[in-house]
Order: C-alpha cells, then structure tokens, then sequence
C-alpha cells in the first residue's frame, strides 16, 4: 500500500451471541495492516466488517468487500519529513480563523 509492507486477510466471522451479544449474524471481516513510512515498528490497522444481506459469502458482501479494497489503494502517507507546519516566529500558526473575522459573512 503505497510502496509500504502490508497484510491483507480476509475472513469469514460465524455468529456467537452466546460468546458475543452483538454477533447475531454471520460476517466477512477484511483487515489490512500496514507498515508506517516513518518507522519499522509502526502500523496502521484498517478493518472492515460487513453483514452483506445476511450472507456473507453473498454477491453484495464480496462488493462491499471491492470497494473498501478500491478505497484503500487511495491511501497515501506524509512522512515526518513532508509534514511542515505553519509556522510565525517559530510557534505553531492555529488554522483557525479568530471569531469576529470570519470570512463571508458575521458570526
């Protein structure tokens, strides 16, 4: 994912009220995990659960599944080096426009 290592696994989740009161129905879970640019010893992790229309092995579970995999080839990472804060005189500049100067219009 956006050159960094990273696993992708996918499966199959049965329902388990018994162990779990949430679990009432079967689900297909996809999980990636992802190295971070900064650091070798830094990941992300990125779940998706899905009930598809109660079958999880269903036509729309597998598309829901494409296209969180779609969204996920959009991810792209800043590193340390690329993050440059606004800086005035050496202190953090607030993104935030002060009240009372609020652009387009009055508060």
């Amino acid at each position: 994912m956006d050159g960094q290592p990273a696993l992708r696994e996918e499966t199959v989740e049965s329902a388990d009220p018994a162990a779990d009161p949430l679990a009432t129905h079967p689900g297909r879970r996809v999980t990636y995990t992802v190295s971070s640019p900064d650091s070798g010893h830094s990941w992300v992790i990125f779940t998706f659960i899905t009930l598809g229309d109660d079958n999880p092995d269903g036509p729309l579970a597998h598309l829901l599944v494409e296209l969180f995999d779609a969204h996920l080839t959009t991810l792209r990472w800043k590193t340390r080096a690329e993050r440059r804060p606004n800086t005035v005189g050496g202190r953090i500049k607030s993104p935030r426009t002060p009240l009372g100067r609020q652009r387009g219009g009055r508060c």
